[in-house]
């Protein structure tokens, strides 16, 4: 697959900072990366919003101790 990237001189210099930090040789690479790991934040904060979180509230009446 080839795609073709239009980049403004400030994205430019950006692409070249993560290539360089994250040592890719090409800009097809830094963004192909950057997607994927665009993709595997969006998957994760779904999963976040999926999984319910534990609930640590007391119940009415229930009487509660203070940790020293």
């Amino acid at each position: 697959m080839a795609f073709t990237l239009w980049l403004s001189a400030e994205e430019e210099q950006i692409l070249e900072g993560i290539m360089r930090s994250e040592g890719t040789l090409t800009k097809a690479q830094a963004v192909i990366k950057a997607i994927r790991d665009k993709g595997d934040q969006l998957e994760t904060e779904r999963h976040e919003q999926a999984t319910p979180a534990p609930v640590t509230a007391t119940l009415p009446g229930q009487s509660t101790r203070a940790r020293v």
